[in-house]
C-alpha cells in the first residue's frame, strides 16, 4: 500500500473512532507510550557495551523488563478502561447528569412516579421494542433516549392520529407537548440542544475518567506489582546462581593439618 493510502486510511479510521470521544483516543495514545518507552527499554539493555551490563545481567533484565512492559500495558488498559466505562455508564443510566437534560427530561417527558434513571431506562426499552432503536442502546439508556425520541417524533403521521382521535407509541404520556407538527419542531430543536448539553459532558467526563484511570494505574498500582515480580526475578536469578557456585569441600586436618604418626620416628631423640 502506498504511503500515502496508509496514511489516509489510519486518519480516517483514527477520525471516525475519536473525534467524538477524545477519552478513549487518550487511553489509547498513553498505551502507545508505554509499549514505545518498553521497546527503548529492551533496545538499551540488548544493544548496551557498558561493562557493568554483562551476558549474566542481561539474562535477568531482559525478561524483568519483558514482566514490566506486559504489567504497564496490562493494568493501564484493565484499570483506565474500567474507570472510564464506569463514568461513562453513570450517566448514562441518569445516575449523574448535567442540570438542563435533567430539568429537560423531568419537565417535558416524565409523568410517572418513577426515578430519573428508571424513566429513561424504560423509554428506552420501549423504543427498542418497537424497533426505533438497536438493542445495543439497552446500555446507553440516555443516548438511546435523545436518538429514539427524535426519530418517533419526526416519523409522527398528525392525519392518522386525528383520524383515531389518539397517539399510541413510547412517548403517549407526552402527547400534549407535541400534539401539533409546530409544537412538534419547537421540541426537536429543544431536543438538539439538550443532547448537544449532554455530548458535551458525557466528552469531559470520558477525559476526565481516563485521566484517573491512568493516574491510578500508573502512578499507584503499577508500582507495587511491578516491584512485587521484579523481587520475583531478583530472588530466581539468585538462586539460580547460587545452585552453579562450586561448593568448597572441607579436607580433615587429620591428613594435613598435622604430621601423620608415620613420621614420628624421625622426631624421636637418638639414644
Amino acid at each position: 500500500m502506498p504511503l500515502n493510502k496508509a496514511v489516509e486510511s489510519i486518519s480516517t479510521y483514527s477520525f471516525k473512532n475519536f473525534a467524538t470521544n477524545p477519552g478513549k483516543a487518550l487511553m489509547h495514545l498513553g498505551a502507545v507510550g508505554l509499549g514505545l518507552s518498553c521497546l527503548a527499554q529492551l533496545f538499551m539493555i540488548v544493544s548496551s557495551t557498558d561493562k557493568e551490563i554483562d551476558r549474566k545481567n542481561k539474562k535477568f533484565l531482559i525478561p524483568q523488563e519483558i514482566a514490566d512492559g506486559a504489567i504497564n500495558l496490562g493494568l493501564y488498559y484493565t484499570i483506565t478502561s474500567g474507570i472510564r466505562k464506569m463514568g461513562d455508564s453513570l450517566l448514562e443510566k441518569g445516575a449523574i447528569s448535567t442540570r438542563k437534560p435533567f430539568e429537560f427530561i423531568v419537565k417535558d417527558f416524565k409523568t410517572t412516579n418513577n426515578s430519573f434513571g428508571d424513566y429513561i431506562k424504560g423509554v428506552t426499552e420501549e423504543f427498542v421494542a418497537v424497533e426505533a432503536l438497536n438493542e445495543k442502546y439497552m446500555c446507553k439508556p440516555m443516548s438511546g433516549f435523545f436518538k429514539g425520541t427524535k426519530k418517533v417524533l419526526g416519523k409522527i403521521n398528525y392525519e392518522k392520529v386525528a383520524r383515531e382521535g389518539k397517539y399510541e407509541g413510547p412517548l403517549k404520556d407526552s402527547f400534549e407537548k407535541f400534539n401539533t407538527p409546530a409544537a412538534r419542531d419547537k421540541l426537536l430543536d429543544t431536543i438538539k440542544e439538550v443532547e448537544k448539553d449532554f455530548t458535551k459532558f458525557k466528552t469531559g467526563l470520558g477525559v476526565l475518567t481516563t485521566v484517573i484511570g491512568s493516574v491510578i494505574a500508573c502512578s499507584i498500582i503499577t508500582p507495587i506489582v511491578r516491584n512485587a515480580v521484579a523481587n520475583h526475578f531478583q530472588k530466581k536469578a539468585l538462586a539460580k546462581e547460587n545452585t552453579m557456585k562450586p561448593v568448597p569441600v572441607k579436607v580433615p586436618c587429620s591428613y594435613y593439618g598435622t604430621p601423620s604418626p608415620a613420621f614420628d620416628i624421625f622426631n624421636k631423640p637418638k639414644l
